[in-house]
C-alpha cells in the first residue's frame, strides 16, 4: 500500500465479500459485525464512547476494529450482597455512547441480562447525551409469539421495555426475524441489510459501474 493512502477499514471490500454479504437467505454471527459497523460509520464516522459488554467480547473488538476505534473502559464491581455491577471507567457526560451487548440468546442472555441493564442505568446516571444500545440479535425474538389482533409481538419487546426504564435512548439490531417486533419506545433501528450492500456497491465500485454503463450505451 502506498504511503499516504488508507484503504477503509469497513469490509466488503471485493466483490467477492459483497455476494457473501448479499446472500440474504442467512446471516451467520461472522457477518453480523460487518453489517454493524458499516451501519454505525453511516450513524457516526467517529463513534468516540464504546463499551462492549457480555461473554463474547471477540464480536464486539471485530465491530469496534473495523471502526478503527477502541473500546471504554469499565468494570464488574461486587456489592455488599455479592451482587455484579457493571461499572464505567470514564466520564460519560455529554457523550454520545454506543453499548455493544454481546450475548443475545439463550442461557448466556439470560446470566447477562441483568449485568446490561445494570450498566445502562449507570451509564444514564454519568448523564450522557445519548445512549444507543447495540443488539446484533434482538433477545425472545425466535420465540415469539405475535397478537395478530393488535399486531404486535408478545416477548421481544420485553427486553426493549426493560433498557428503556433504565434509559437507553434508542436500539440497533441487525435483520428482526418479525419485523412486528420493532418498537417506538426506544426507537428502534433495524439494519436493512440489502441497503448497506448497495451503498456499499455504488461507494466502492462506483467507478467499475461507470464503464459498465458506459459500455452498455
Amino acid at each position: 500500500m502506498k504511503k499516504g493512502i488508507k484503504t477503509s477499514p469497513i469490509r466488503p471490500s471485493t466483490l467477492a465479500d459483497i455476494n457473501r454479504l448479499a446472500d440474504l437467505s442467512s446471516i451467520s454471527d461472522k457477518d453480523r459485525p460487518e453489517y454493524i459497523a458499516i451501519f454505525l460509520r453511516l450513524l457516526d464516522p467517529h463513534p468516540k464512547q464504546i463499551f462492549i459488554i457480555g461473554p463474547n467480547t471477540q464480536l464486539g473488538r471485530k465491530i469496534v476494529k473495523l471502526l478503527e476505534s477502541q473500546s471504554a473502559p469499565f468494570t464488574i464491581k461486587r456489592s455488599a450482597d455479592n451482587e455484579r455491577i457493571p461499572h464505567q471507567l470514564v466520564t460519560v457526560t455529554g457523550q454520545d455512547v454506543y453499548i455493544i451487548f454481546t450475548a443475545q440468546k439463550g442461557v448466556k442472555m439470560d446470566k447477562w441480562k441483568n449485568d446490561y441493564l445494570t450498566f445502562v442505568r449507570n451509564i444514564k446516571w454519568g448523564r450522557p447525551y445519548r445512549i444507543t444500545g447495540v443488539l446484533p440479535q434482538l433477545y425472545h425474538q425466535r420465540a415469539d409469539v405475535e397478537d395478530f389482533k393488535e399486531r404486535e409481538a408478545k416477548m421481544s419487546n420485553l427486553f426493549p421495555d426493560l433498557l428503556k426504564e433504565c434509559g437507553i435512548d434508542r436500539i440497533i439490531t441487525c435483520r428482526l426475524h418479525n419485523p412486528a417486533s420493532a418498537t417506538d419506545h426506544p426507537q428502534m433501528i433495524n439494519i436493512d441489510t440489502t441497503g448497506l450492500i448497495v451503498k456499499e456497491i455504488l461507494l466502492k465500485f462506483k467507478n467499475d459501474l461507470s464503464k459498465l454503463a458506459i459500455g452498455a450505451a
